[in-house]
């Protein structure tokens, strides 16, 4: 989440509350991974909740360090929340697509509005047309078409 709150576990909560309703709608496995819990623990903690899996990570343990542990170890093609460069970077190289975290709230916002039925959809104007052969400087790069893709699965 990244940004400093007073009742920090109250925060929490209520993120894992929207998780929950979104993947009602939409069907999706999500982990989130949380640095440790203030606690002291030398084991990462892991629990399950409305079908998402919340992990805490274990005293002095980063949760950018476990991300990458995560996509290492189970090598799937996974859709990675998050704004940090770093964690950007490895998801590329690993074969994830990842997604900036506010571009995902966004997502899951509109998602929520729309209802549970209704499918969220990017609209065609979203990617510009090719004007010439030669090719479209407005053309977008194949990070930036596998970007959209990965959020129009979202």
């Amino acid at each position: 989440m990244g940004i400093y709150h007073r009742d920090l576990e109250s925060v929490r909560k209520h993120f894992i509350n929207t998780l929950i309703t979104y993947r009602k709608i939409k069907g999706h496995a999500i982990t989130v991974v949380f640095d440790g819990h203030g606690g002291v623990s030398l084991k990462d903690s892991i629990a399950f909740e409305g079908g998402i899996r919340i992990i805490f990570t274990s005293t002095g343990k980063k949760a950018d360090d476990l991300i990458k542990e995560i996509i290492q170890r189970e090598k799937k093609h996974f859709i990675v929340v998050s704004s940090d460069r770093q964690i950007a970077e490895f998801a590329w190289s690993k074969g994830c697509v990842p997604i900036r975290s506010e571009d995902f709230l966004n997502r899951v916002e509109s998602t929520l509005q729309k209802g549970l039925d209704e499918k969220v959809l990017l609209y065609e104007d979203e990617e510009p047309s090719p004007k010439s052969k030669k090719g479209s400087p407005y053309r977008l790069s194949k990070k930036q078409k596998a970007i959209m893709r990965a959020l129009n699965k979202l």
